[in-house]
């Protein structure tokens, strides 16, 4: 790989950044954060979006959930 294409190439997003526009995305739709957590709840259903950063790179994977009560 030439280093042109390296410096081209996307870097990974901060986790700073990442958390901010999960907050833009996911406060309107009723989700509350806690943490590294953003969940929202019904009396029939839990919604959860969480973040799980890598073991090998510094990436960061979204995790997302129902739970049916």
């Amino acid at each position: 790989m030439t280093d042109q294409k390296l410096s081209e190439e996307k870097q990974p997003m901060e986790k700073r950044d990442l958390q901010e526009m999960l907050n833009e995305k996911l406060y309107p739709l009723g989700f509350k954060r806690k943490g590294n957590f953003w969940t929202a709840k019904t009396e029939q259903l839990t919604k959860q979006v969480d973040l799980q950063r890598s073991n090998f790179s510094p990436r960061y994977y979204i995790n997302y959930r129902f739970i049916i009560h």
